[in-house]
């Protein structure tokens, strides 16, 4: 997770916590991606 902060002026306001789910085709996705950067 990654917290974000939020700032009004110059005193912080809020927290908001962000997270993301890996996707299950990440991996061959990424392995495309790659092969394709390597020639």
């Amino acid at each position: 997770m990654t917290v974000v902060i939020v700032h009004r002026g110059d005193k912080p306001v809020a927290a908001i916590g962000v997270r993301d789910e890996l996707r299950p085709e990440v991996p061959d996705v990424v392995s495309v991606l790659a092969s394709q950067a390597s020639g």
